[in-house]
């Protein structure tokens, strides 16, 4: 006999994620490194745009304040959201989204439902570990789905798929290579651990279904 969390609940798969380039210049390092132990990884080519039919969430880089990529704000041309996204840092974060933070915002277009927001660089502006900060704001991206919650609902219900570019500046002494590769060293990790729990404790895998309420 089905027990009542089986009844209720179900288990949720890791999302999908969808690597994408707005710069044009990681391709080629993600697509070398991902490797066969991340089947739900995959390397788009072309505008991030074309991604809405595939994807629940965009990750959009932003400062410790809030203020987002330019060619994100231009491609959303809402500047709610933008505000939206600072007044959460304010009542939140105390002010400041820190690199190892990030938050989901709904947004108000029929393309990408939501948006995650996380810094790839340090508050005090120190530049030159990108690598590390690449891998540290893939894993807040990461245990955001894992762990969160949005308005009281799951976030592991919501985004079944997230598109996320590539989390380092426009120009520095940085590795391409070793900064493609921290970025899928967070995602295996991800991966790894929540297929652990579910092997272990299968019942914390499941997720409440209210709509069978």
């Amino acid at each position: 006999m089905a027990t009542i969390i089986q009844l209720f609940a179900k288990r949720l798969n890791p999302p999908r994620i969808m690597l994408f380039d707005h710069r044009n210049t990681a391709s080629s390092a993600w697509s070398k490194h991902i490797g066969q132990k991340l089947p739900l990884v995959h390397v788009y080519h072309g505008e991030f745009g074309d991604l809405a039919r595939d994807t629940d969430a965009i990750v959009v880089p932003t400062n410790n304040a809030g203020v987002m990529a330019k060619e994100f704000v231009d491609y959303f041309g809402d500047p709610v959201l933008e505000r939206r996204l600072k007044s959460m840092i304010r009542s939140r974060f105390s002010d400041k989204l820190l690199l190892g933070q990030a938050v989901l915002v709904e947004t108000s277009s029929q393309q990408f439902p939501y948006v995650i927001c996380t810094p790839f660089v340090r508050s005090d502006g120190v530049r030159g570990n990108e690598p590390t900060n690449a891998y540290v704001a893939t894993r807040a991206i990461m245990d955001l789905w894992r762990f969160g919650l949005y308005r009281r609902r799951i976030i592991r219900r919501l985004l079944k798929s997230i598109a996320m570019p590539f989390l380092a500046p426009d120009t520095g002494t940085f590795s391409m290579d070793t900064v493609a590769k921290e970025q899928l060293r967070a995602l295996e990790e991800t991966y790894s651990a929540y297929s652990e729990t579910q092997r272990r404790h299968p019942y914390l895998s499941l997720v409440p279904d209210i709509s069978k309420v």
